[in-house]
């Protein structure tokens, strides 16, 4: 079960990094900037759902079940998506369909 539940909620984080990714450095011609760029937007965005299971795992790892110890990334990431999405709403209202590949 928490396999899955952190599995959803990084989808939705990566999608969210994605969208943020295209607010913060919009069209730029390099892709491999873009993608080192995005990897270190994600690695940000996840870096503090991670250390707070890390430290319930250390502290309490003996008492506390897996799925207790995992929930704080799953809440993190969808917390940090929504409010990726609510932030960057006019960015999806203005969506145009070009032909730029």
């Amino acid at each position: 079960l928490l396999c899955i539940l952190v599995y959803a909620s990084m989808g939705v984080l990566y999608i969210a990094g994605s969208v943020l990714s295209d607010r913060i450095l919009g069209t730029v011609a390099n892709k491999g900037l873009i993608m080192v760029l995005y990897m270190l937007i994600l690695l940000l965005l996840v870096l503090p759902g991670v250390g707070i299971s890390l430290v319930l795992l250390l502290t309490m790892g003996d008492f506390l079940p897996a799925i207790v110890i995992g929930m704080p990334v799953v809440l993190w990431n969808l917390a940090v998506s929504a409010g990726v999405f609510a932030l960057c709403r006019n960015n999806l209202e203005n969506v145009e369909l070009t032909n730029s590949l």
